[in-house]
Parts: C-alpha cells; sequence; structure tokens
C-alpha cells in the first residue's frame, strides 16, 4: 500500500537529518494539510544531519539533491498536472557535494489515503 504524503510528512537522510517543506499548492488536504506533489521534495533543507565532520572538512546532508521521481510520485492521480508525492519517495542529498547519500521517507503525514498505481 502506498500512501500520500502531505506537508506533515517525515523523510530523512540516511545520518537522521530531517526534511521540512513548504508545499508549493495548498487548496488540495488532508485534515486542512496540504498533499504534496511533484517539486515539493526538490532542494528541500535537511536539518539536524549528524553525518560527516564539518570541522575536517566532511559536509553533511543540507538538501535534497535528486528525486527517484518514478517512485516518488504519482504518474495518474495529479493536481493542476503535477503527480501527488508518495510515501515510496527516494533519492539522495548533498552529502559531501557527491549527491549519494539516501534519503527517504519515514512517514506519509497520514495514514488513511492509499494510492494504486498500475
Amino acid at each position: 500500500m502506498t500512501l500520500l504524503c502531505t506537508e506533515q510528512a517525515q523523510c530523512h537522510c540516511v545520518h537522521a537529518g530531517t526534511v521540512t517543506f513548504d508545499p508549493i499548492q495548498d487548496w488540495v488536504t488532508v485534515d486542512d494539510i496540504p498533499v504534496l506533489v511533484k517539486g515539493d521534495f526538490d532542494g528541500r533543507s535537511v536539518a539536524h544531519c549528524i553525518g560527516g565532520a564539518e570541522a575536517a572538512g566532511i559536509k553533511r546532508c543540507r538538501a535534497i539533491a535528486t528525486v527517484n521521481d518514478s517512485k516518488s510520485h504519482s504518474q495518474f492521480v495529479v493536481i493542476e498536472g503535477l503527480g501527488i508525492a508518495l510515501d515510496s519517495a527516494s533519492g539522495a542529498t548533498d552529502y559531501m557535494n557527491v549527491n549519494l547519500s539516501p534519503w527517504h521517507v519515514a512517514s506519509a503525514g497520514q495514514n488513511w489515503i492509499a494510492i494504486v498505481e498500475g
């Protein structure tokens, strides 16, 4: 079962850093919380990453750098042409500026609206 993500979704880098959202759209909601869509993961800040050692020049995760589009957004359920964000979303952060540290959705921000694709 794949859940749609809301602004209250919890996303983390592999080092337990947290991602915050500023939704592109706010007119489609679940319990008055905006549903995330394609573009809402792109470039979002990562806070509290414990990876790396800044003093030694090893930079922590600071932002989402890449999004695995086929797993991260619905191909069928869209809002203003943008696929809704799914709890299967993943990609990489900018850890050490090489975009190799994975991030994932730990919680969709809601647990009762599921999407079935193809």
